[in-house]
């Protein structure tokens, strides 16, 4: 594959030469947009630029091509579902900095498709292991155990969207993929479409790499020595089925801190820092709570 068939197979890129001004655009058309600042590309309606993700000013790049062989999961979530889940969530969060709680922050949650690769497949082959015990004087027993694999994997999920990292990952697997459906322009509505940054290559090392980590880790398990060690893996991966896949989600960026809310069952995840300040205020308060707690007990005493 040339790197010409590489940048079409990216989902949801069906790019045109042509490009447009954001004075240009027609009402109730779904464009291409591109952010100027962290480079996140996704579709959405004419009445939107800025960027889903960091939020600033993005440029328009073309009009909308329907996508061939892709398929998306319904919103099972309401944007007010989202709003409820997130509030109930960062309600009791007390070294979570304040802005989490802003109105103006809640109101910024955004409705948004995620691209993803879903792919079942089957791990087959042979593991060899460097293995070794520690005998009590102090002597090394060397072994070498050989296993045979043969492992399948259904919905594997891998994210086509670089700032969608590994942390997140473990709630897009709880998605029930049973209701996919062909993906149209229909679908993008009030909603936003983010594009794939990653390829095919990349996608497949990735995938590769996760499977094979994880049946390592599973033949390791099963090896009562102390030591191992992986000498040869000759398993191959075998493809069984693959599709390109559209999640439902709301995500939320606030000062660089990433919320993700699963909109089919509710899941959230929430990543950010908490402040040095916020950890003062709140031992202060803890320290000042139980110095009058001590002072009423001794008192009543």
């Amino acid at each position: 594959m040339d790197e010409k068939d590489k940048k079409e197979d990216y989902l949801l890129s069906d790019i045109v030469d042509n490009s447009y001004t954001n004075d240009s655009i027609k009402e109730d058309v779904i464009y291409k947009f591109t952010c100027q600042n962290c480079g996140s590309s996704f579709y959405c309606v004419s009445s939107s630029d800025s960027c889903i993700y960091c939020g600033e000013k993005c440029s328009v790049l073309d009009e909308y091509t329907d996508a061939k062989d892709v398929f998306c999961l319904p919103f099972d979530k309401s944007i007010d579902d989202a709003k409820t889940i997130y509030k109930k969530y960062v309600r009791f969060k007390f070294l979570m900095p304040g802005i989490f709680r802003k109105k103006v922050t809640v109101d910024n949650l955004k409705k948004v498709y995620i691209p993803i690769l879903l792919r079942s497949c089957n791990v087959n082959g042979h593991i060899i292991f460097y293995a070794a015990d520690n005998e009590k004087n102090n002597s090394l027993t060397k072994y070498e155990v050989s296993h045979t694999v043969n492992v399948d994997f259904d919905n594997v999920v891998l994210s086509l969207y670089s700032k969608i990292d590994n942390e997140i990952i473990s709630i897009m697997n709880d998605y029930n993929f049973d209701n996919l459906k062909e993906f149209t322009s229909n679908d993008v509505n009030d909603s936003f479409c983010i594009i794939s940054d990653i390829d095919n290559d990349v996608s497949n090392e990735k995938i590769n790499l996760y499977l094979n980590k994880y049946v390592i880790g599973l033949v390791r398990d099963d090896i009562n020595h102390n030591l191992k060690k992986v000498k040869d893996n000759s398993t191959k991966i075998e493809v069984k089925s693959e599709q390109k896949v559209l999640i439902p989600a709301y995500i939320l960026n606030i000062n660089n801190s990433i919320c993700f809310i699963n909109a089919q069952n509710g899941e959230i995840f929430i990543n950010y820092t908490i402040e040095k300040k916020s950890i003062f205020i709140f031992s202060l308060i803890c320290f000042i709570l139980i110095f009058i707690l001590v002072f009423l007990l001794a008192w009543i005493i």
